[in-house]
């Protein structure tokens, strides 16, 4: 066993044994496995590479233009990123993954992954062959389908049967290939049925929306069960590459290499899917945390999880990245800490931490609910109107789990960094602020009255309310106290307040969490207490006036 790097030229590396691990990094290389004795792993990088697999050997063409082909048997062929071709033998398995590849049909008995692009898959080539191949994810509008074989040159020559969902592909009675999730319409009529949405996760638990190219995508997040004694969050970042590349707004580039520096950079443009929590108010009910967010295809996600505090606070330098766990160690070794599971049709279940948090990711055709645009940003705990004109009907929930009696209001921002007229949370006082806030608080427009959300302890409030749209609401928690007292003209009896912007808050601490779509949790103690955000739980349905 031996690690063979070569250098930023061009290089030939040749496996000597079993379980060598050849990596080309740099230029235009060739990679021999056929020289060794089965087991390894052969890593083109960047360049244009060549690539030679013996038996049960796993080879990454990286990025660059690669040509990447299988000898003996058994072995894993990922083509990276770029325009690659790929030469299965036998029983071989295929993840072309990004750019428009060619996939060889070799002798069959290999399972066929295309990826993105526009990929090209040879159902035969100058002969027959010994077991058909699985295609796993042919898209009729994206990808194409060749065949060679005396006396047939054309795909309508071939012998088509349906099988349940799949295409069985054959020629003069031999099986060539099983097409699966495909009908023979949508095949023979040359791509006329819609774009086929999957959702796909590689060895280094990567996620990619399989569609073309900016085709949106719905994506849903379900908490299943929390097994923590702490509040934890979850979200996702996308990456370039299946190497983890970000780039930030600056296009400065990152990897995982970069470490903490990475991380940051990382959670900075990242989408917080929820939190949970441990502690119940009555009538709230966790099976009811759910979030439904919009990618585009071609998207590859990263997922993370903050135990013990929220992405805002990481970010903001309030606790530490150590409290941050990537669901991908990219291509270093699965995480122990991130457990995927595929069940099938684009659903899978995901468990953190021993199973402290578990969740399923699942595309989805339900529909984004009105308001969610900016939750999942930096802050979450957002309500976003402006897609809207007019009024809208605001169905609301309040729950509570806390000794003091704290009121709810929403306030509108000029943007989602809070900003209200002149007024920047970035570096104002927490009193300009909270006036700015004050003259701004959302009111019921049938009754003029300004919306207050509040309940007994371990009550349940429910109420209606018509409110103008067309703007981005943030919330703000009144502890222990009233809005009477915050407008009163007595300066000594005013209550603290907390903002979802942590430079106005007097502890600089989050004291809100996003739950879940519209539904928002509230931690009520100064320098945030037992933070279970429970103290205060508000859930809000929009739909628009008629």
């Amino acid at each position: 066993m031996a690690i063979i790097n070569g250098t930023s030229g061009i290089d030939e590396l040749l496996a000597t044994t079993s379980g060598d691990t050849l990596r080309g990094l740099e230029g235009n290389d060739i990679l021999d496995g056929t020289s060794g004795q089965g087991n390894n792993i052969l890593e083109g990088n960047e360049g244009d590479d060549e690539i030679f697999a013996y038996t049960n050997d796993t080879a990454k063409g990286g990025s660059g233009k690669d040509t990447i082909q299988s000898i003996g048997e058994m072995n894993i062929l990922y083509g990276g990123d770029d325009d690659d071709l790929i030469f299965p033998h036998l029983k071989d398995q295929v993840f072309a993954e990004a750019g428009n590849d060619t996939i060889y049909a070799g002798l069959g008995g290999s399972t066929l992954t295309g990826g993105l692009g526009n990929d090209l898959f040879w159902i035969a080539n100058e002969e027959y062959l010994d077991a058909p191949n699985i295609i796993e994810d042919f898209n009729p509008t994206a990808d194409s389908l060749k065949v060679e074989l005396e006396g047939i040159t054309n795909i309508a020559d071939l012998t088509f049967k349906q099988q349940g969902n799949d295409a069985l592909v054959s020629a003069n009675g031999k099986d060539l290939a099983i097409i699966k999730n495909t009908k023979i319409d949508d095949i023979l009529n040359g791509g006329n049925s819609q774009n086929i949405k999957k959702l796909l996760v590689d060895s280094d638990n990567i996620f990619t929306l399989s569609a073309s190219i900016n085709t949106k995508i719905k994506l849903k997040a379900k908490l299943i069960s929390n097994k923590s004694n702490s509040v934890n969050e979850v979200g996702f970042f996308v990456v370039k590459d299946n190497k983890g590349t970000i780039i930030d707004t600056t296009g400065k580039s990152f990897t995982p290499a970069d470490g903490d520096a990475y991380i940051q950079a990382a959670l900075k443009q990242s989408l917080s899917l929820f939190s949970s929590i441990t502690n119940s108010p009555n009538g709230f009910n966790t099976i009811d945390i759910s979030r439904i967010v919009e990618k585009v295809g071609g998207d590859r996600l990263v997922f993370y999880f903050v135990e013990n505090g929220t992405t805002d606070g990481a970010i903001r330098g309030r606790i530490p990245l150590s409290q941050v766990t990537l669901g991908s160690k990219f291509g270093n070794g699965n995480s122990d800490q991130f457990k995927v599971n595929d069940l099938g049709n684009n659903q899978f279940n995901l468990a953190w931490g021993q199973d402290k948090m578990v969740l399923s990711f699942s595309l989805t055709e339900e529909s984004v609910q009105l308001g969610t645009n900016l939750q999942g940003g930096n802050p979450a705990e957002l309500i976003d109107l402006t897609s809207i004109s007019g009024t809208v009907n605001a169905d609301f929930s309040v729950f509570r789990e806390a000794a003091y009696n704290n009121e709810v209001y929403f306030y509108k921002v000029d943007k989602a960094d809070g900003l209200i007229g002149s007024v920047d949370p970035a570096n104002a006082s927490t009193a300009n602020y909270l006036q700015a806030a004050l003259n701004n608080l959302v009111k019921d427009q049938l009754t003029g009255e300004v919306v207050k959300l509040a309940t007994p302890n371990q009550g349940v409030q429910k109420g209606k309310a018509t409110i103008t749209a067309g703007s981005i609401l943030a919330p703000m928690i009144v502890i222990n106290g009233s809005l009477s007292q915050l407008t009163d003209t007595n300066p000594n009896n005013n209550p603290q307040v907390y903002f979802p912007y942590l430079g106005v808050n007097s502890d600089n601490v989050d004291h809100m969490r996003l739950l879940a779509n519209n539904t928002f949790g509230f931690e009520d103690l100064t320098g945030g207490g037992d933070l279970d955000y429970n103290d205060v739980i508000i859930n809000i349905n929009f739909s628009p006036t008629v």
